[in-house]
């Protein structure tokens, strides 16, 4: 949430390029997924 927070303030004050803030995204999408994947693997494990 305040990695977020901090994206949008940053666009607003035009402070951050777009280029960086859609890597930040694509970025944490990767996070989430590999998140989800290796939590459901350890509980497929159980």
């Amino acid at each position: 949430m305040v990695l977020i927070g901090f994206l949008v303030w940053g666009t607003r004050n035009d402070s951050i390029p777009f280029y960086v803030l859609g890597a930040a995204g694509w970025i944490w999408l990767a996070v989430v997924i590999a998140t989800v994947l290796l939590w459901l693997e350890s509980g497929s494990k159980k």
